[in-house]
């Protein structure tokens, strides 16, 4: 299992999710996290930040084992900030691409 021993910060969609508590797992402010996380918003977020990041599809956060949504894994000699700081310019990203979305949708509506 990654650690950070080896240089790596691994990152689980489950960080990002609106419908769960601190205490499930979410590691960003509700006001930035989202409905929705999948692993492609994640990997195309962290490759326009100019990261490499390494997918593994088939794990799950241990704290909802029964859900394998996958995780990622970054080099840490990559990442210039701590994890936090990371993971709320993750969300921020993700949260700004969901509003042109919907704002999109619904000028195309009218």
């Amino acid at each position: 299992m990654p650690s950070k021993k080896d240089g790596q910060i691994v990152i689980y969609p489950d960080y990002f999710r609106k419908g769960l508590t601190r205490k499930e797992g979410r590691r960003v402010p509700k006001d930035i996290s989202l409905d929705e996380v999948n692993l492609d918003k994640l990997v195309r977020i962290c490759k326009k930040m100019g990261l490499t990041p390494v997918v593994q599809e088939g794990a799950a956060y241990p704290g909802r084992w029964f859900e394998k949504s996958g995780r990622i894994l970054l080099q840490k000699v990559d990442v210039k900030m701590s994890k936090q700081s990371l993971l709320t310019k993750l969300a921020t990203r993700m949260a700004k691409g969901a509003e042109q979305a919907a704002t999109e949708s619904s000028k195309s509506k009218k």
